[in-house]
C-alpha cells in the first residue's frame, strides 16, 4: 500500500538463514505505519515529528539509515516533508569503530551467544560493541 517492494536478492538471502532468524524477522505484526510512528516517537524522547538530536547508529548507515527514511517517506510524506527523522550530522556507523578497534588492537568484540540477524539482538549487540569501544579508547584521553 506504500509502493515498497521486495528485492528479489534480499528474500533469497533470507531462505538461507535459520529458522529463528526467518521467524524474527518474517512473522512481525505490526503494520509498518505503527512501527515507524513508535520508532519516531522512541527516537524523540516520546515527542512526534521533530528531528531527532540523538547520535543514531548503524552497521552500514549508507543502507540501514536509508531503508528507514525511505520507509518513512513512504508512510509519512507529509511529515517527512516538514522534519527529517534525525539529524544528518547525527549518523555514525559502527564500521569506524570496527576500525579502531583493529588499528588500536582493543580487542573489542560483538557478543556471540546471541541469535544472528534478529533486529532486536542485533542492536543489542551493537550497542554493547559501541559501549565497550568507547571504554577501551578512555585509556588513551584524547
Amino acid at each position: 500500500s506504500h509502493k515498497m517492494r521486495v528485492d528479489a536478492s534480499t528474500l533469497r538471502w533470507w531462505l538461507t538463514q535459520d529458522q529463528e532468524a526467518k521467524k524474527a524477522a518474517l512473522n512481525g505484526n505490526i503494520p509498518i505505519f505503527n512501527a515507524i510512528r513508535e520508532f519516531v516517537v522512541w527516537l524523540n524522547d516520546g515527542e512526534e515529528w521533530r528531528e531527532a538530536q540523538c547520535h543514531v547508529w548503524a552497521n552500514g548507515p549508507e543502507f540501514d539509515c536509508a531503508v528507514l527514511i525511505n520507509a518513512y517517506f513512504r508512510v509519512f510524506p507529509y511529515y517527512a516533508q516538514e522534519t527529517a527523522m534525525w539529524n544528518y550530522r547525527k549518523v555514525q556507523s559502527l564500521r569506524t569503530l570496527w576500525l579502531l578497534n583493529e588499528e588500536l588492537k582493543l580487542s573489542c568484540n560483538y557478543i556471540d551467544n546471541l541469535p544472528k540477524h534478529n533486529a532486536l539482538f542485533d542492536a543489542y549487540r551493537e550497542a554493547m560493541f559501541v559501549r565497550d569501544v568507547y571504554r577501551a579508547l578512555d585509556k588513551y584521553r584524547f
